[in-house]
């Protein structure tokens, strides 16, 4: 995947505003913002959320995060739901998708600060 920024500079981070009814239909459109290999990004975050789920307790948000072959640096979507979707245990109207390569930790832990700084700094 290009990108949006130089992975050793900033942070490559999108926001998305998605109408979707599931988790998967949300992937999709976040998948669309992928160059290449969509189908790919969409089942990544997929197999992660099967394996459990992303939502956070005492809050509407989820925070799906996946490891990507071919990427060449990481990257968060910011996404805004138009309406609530059921996700796991709660319903979620926001959320913050993280894809990253495969072995990125440092990368995919400060993608990770940003996608708690933005929620934070909506709700405070």
């Amino acid at each position: 995947m290009r990108g949006d920024a130089d992975a050793k500079t900033s942070l490559d981070v999108r926001d998305l505003e998605v109408d979707a009814d599931t988790p998967g239909e949300v992937f999709a459109q976040v998948a669309n913002l992928f160059e290449g290999d969509c189908a790919g990004v969409a089942a990544a975050l997929s197999e992660r959320e099967a394996l459990g789920t992303t939502d956070l307790d005492d809050d509407d948000v989820a925070v799906p995060h996946a490891d990507l072959e071919g990427l060449d640096h990481g990257v968060l979507v910011d996404v805004r739901l138009s309406r609530a979707v059921h996700w796991g245990r709660r319903l979620v109207s926001r959320c913050f998708c993280v894809v990253t390569p495969p072995g990125n930790n440092e990368e995919h832990a400060s993608l990770l600060a940003e996608a708690a700084r933005r929620s934070l700094s909506t709700t405070s």
